[in-house]
Parts: structure tokens; C-alpha cells; sequence
């Protein structure tokens, strides 16, 4: 049986520029031949050069990655489903049995926002309740000027307390990024949200307070025990006063300003005055 001749040019690109090219001589028949030497011709540098910058130039036209401060940074983190956001609100609440709360997706930053927002207002309000109570309704006065506290205390606590442990977990070669940080950070402060609105009844402020907390400690503990224990052992305890000492500014600030009647700075009446 007879075949057709064939022929096969193979580059080694290995060898650098001029690297040879091997072609091998024409075959006949193959039965009762053996196959010949192989003869070497070589490639010119220009043409092993287009190869070499096909490689390694990036593909033209592709779109740059986004910068930090850019919004197109922070749309996928915004970028999310009530479903989504009712399963992360459901399991914050449940922080006893949710040690990934994130399964392996991207992180938000949208529920968060709302749940530290939600809080500032509820502590406003449940601040001037706290002052409606205890004076009653003719000697009581709004005190617009919590809402200014209330933004102060609660972002910088939000933005603060994942910084910190940002930074330990960073120092410690920790793949931990600081986004998904913050967001499981502000999952864990849901809990505040009934407990301050029932502070403003004064007999059950301290209870609600701590048992919140508690709650919002545990959450954070499911989701980062395994990583602090196994690479940063020496620093869980600074981890823990981080967290610790955050929890006791925002609870001592609320019981003790907040909802402290005395506290609370004088309005004075216009209309008395006039």
C-alpha cells in the first residue's frame, strides 16, 4: 500500500532566537523504510520575535482593572438579590450556625450600609424615646443633636474595629481582604437593632445591650476562629481587644449618653423666650 508524502516542520522555541527549525525529509512508502536524520534549518530572530511578543503583550483593547476609588471597584459588592440578602440578614441573626456566611460568594457592602444606616436612626430615635419618658410630654424636648452623635459613634466604630483587625490579620499573611471584612463586621451589628430600641424602656437597657453583643461577638468568632487560631495564634488575644474594646465603647456610649436623660444637651424653647 502506498502513501502520499507527508512532511512536518516542528520550531523549538526553547533555544532563543535562531532556534532550528527540525524538518525532517520526505518519506516514501512506509513499509521497509526506515526514517532518515532529520535536517535542521534555521528560524530568522524576526519571525521568533512575533511569537515572543504575541506571548507576553497583553491582549489589545482589554479593559484596564478598576482602580480603588473608582465606582466600578465596588459594583460587585453591590451587586446583589433580595433572596441573597434575606439568607445573610437570616443567618446574622442566627450567628450560632453560620460559620461561612459568605459560601464562598463575593461579599456586599449593600445590606451593610443599610444595617449601620437603620442603626444611627433607630439610636437617635430611641434616644430622644429614652428623654420623652423620663420627662414626659411637657417638659420634653427633641434633641436633634443626637443624630449627629449617632453618625459619629456608629461609623467610626464601623469603619474603626475592621481597620484594626485588618491590619493584625495583614501583619500575620492573613489572605483575609479588608471589604469582606467590614461587611461580615456590620452583618454582626444587626443584633444592635432591637437592642437599642428596647433601651430606650431604661429597666432593660443593660441586658439588651450585653446580650447583643454577645450575639454579634459570636458571629464574628464562627467565621474567624479556624483563621486566627492557625496563623495568627500569638495575636488572638489583640484580635479579641480589638473587637472587645469596640463592643464596650458603642454599648458604655448608648447606655450612658444616649439614653442618660442628664446627658442629654438643653434645647432651649423659642417661643418661651419670645
Amino acid at each position: 500500500m502506498d502513501h502520499s508524502e507527508a512532511s512536518l516542520d516542528l520550531i523549538d522555541f526553547g533555544a532563543g532566537p535562531g532556534a532550528p527549525l527540525m524538518k525532517p525529509a520526505s518519506y516514501g512508502s512506509l513499509e521497509g523504510t526506515s526514517a532518515p536524520e532529520p535536517q535542521t534549518h534555521y528560524v530568522p530572530a524576526d519571525r521568533l520575535k512575533k511569537f515572543e511578543e504575541f506571548i507576553e503583550e497583553p491582549i489589545e483593547g482589554a479593559p484596564a482593572p478598576p482602580k480603588y476609588w473608582s465606582l466600578q471597584f465596588f459594583q460587585p459588592y453591590f451587586d446583589v438579590t433580595t433572596a441573597l440578602i434575606l439568607t445573610r440578614l437570616t443567618k446574622a441573626m442566627l450567628a450560632h450556625r453560620s460559620e461561612d456566611f459568605f459560601e464562598g460568594m463575593t461579599a456586599d457592602l449593600y445590606a451593610p450600609y443599610w444595617i449601620i444606616t437603620t442603626l444611627i436612626c433607630v439610636l437617635t430615635v430611641s434616644g430622644n424615646t429614652a428623654n420623652y419618658i423620663s420627662l414626659g410630654p411637657n417638659n420634653f424636648n427633641a434633641h436633634l443633636s443626637l443624630l449627629a452623635s449617632s453618625v459619629s459613634l456608629v461609623y467610626s466604630l464601623a469603619l474603626a474595629v475592621p481597620l484594626a483587625a485588618f491590619c493584625l490579620f495583614k501583619h500575620s499573611d492573613s489572605p483575609v481582604k479588608f471589604l469582606p471584612l467590614l461587611s461580615l463586621y456590620c452583618y454582626s451589628l444587626l443584633p444592635f437593632l432591637p437592642a437599642v430600641a428596647l433601651a430606650s424602656l431604661g429597666w432593660v437597657q443593660w441586658p439588651a445591650m450585653v446580650a447583643a453583643a454577645a450575639w454579634s461577638f459570636l458571629l464574628l468568632y464562627k467565621n474567624f476562629r479556624e483563621e486566627v487560631e492557625s496563623r495568627m495564634p500569638a495575636k488572638r488575644y489583640l484580635v479579641l481587644a480589638v473587637v472587645v474594646v469596640g463592643y464596650l465603647v458603642f454599648v458604655l456610649t448608648v447606655n450612658l449618653s444616649f439614653m442618660a436623660v442628664d446627658a442629654l444637651p438643653e434645647v432651649s424653647d423659642s417661643t418661651n423666650d419670645s
